[in-house]
């Protein structure tokens, strides 16, 4: 479709973009939750709902601005202190691409950890309650890209793992579906969709 060309498109031209820009150096890749993580879970269960298909529609603006402007600018906090640091960070969360869905969208980010020139990949707070940082995870684990938290901690692939399984039990023991989150760093790579339903 129109829509994947050019999303190709543009995630090999980011990907050049990132290699010019680095001059040989690696960047730091800030992986985020901007649909999900622990926010959306504390915003469904302030709703007394189960996942985001029965939130009443009438909550969508409220839900943008406690879940993905939240996430979004939790994100660009911890950009701007990694940078004032003296680090090259990816700020992927002020990219927005109107046209693109999730799946466009995960396909995009998971390309550019796979392919551009990253030192290491920050997940932000949440990020193990997220399909999308968990493919970026999976991509920067299996190309042996560092994985570390805010706090620094170093995560590899059993530690994460864990740590995906430890918050999934937690929300389902409250009722919550979460789905496959696990298999996105255990399945092979090729079978996971880029989405989850």
């Amino acid at each position: 479709s129109l829509v994947s060309d050019k999303r190709e498109l543009v995630t090999d031209l980011m990907v050049d973009s990132i290699k010019q820009r680095c001059h040989g150096k690696k960047a730091t890749y800030v992986s985020t939750p901007i649909t999900g993580g622990d926010r959306l879970f504390q915003f469904l269960e302030k709703h007394g709902v189960k996942s985001k298909k029965e939130l009443d529609p009438a909550t969508k603006a409220e839900y943008a601005k406690e879940v993905i402007q939240a996430n979004c600018e939790h994100a660009a906090g911890v950009n701007k202190e990694r940078r004032a640091n003296g680090e090259t960070c990816l700020e992927v969360s002020s990219i927005s691409m109107p046209e693109w869905n999730q799946v466009n969208y995960n396909e995009h980010w998971t390309e550019v950890v796979r392919d551009a020139p990253l030192e290491k990949v920050l997940v932000c707070d949440g990020w193990q309650l997220s399909y999308g940082c968990l493919l970026e995870v999976r991509n920067a684990l299996d190309k042996g890209i560092p994985v570390t938290d805010e706090d620094g901690k170093i995560y590899d692939k059993n530690a994460a793992i864990q740590f995906v399984s430890d918050s999934k039990k937690k929300y389902e023991s409250k009722g919550f579906k979460l789905g496959l989150l696990t298999q996105a760093l255990t399945e092979p790579l090729a079978s996971l969709p880029m989405e989850l339903h």
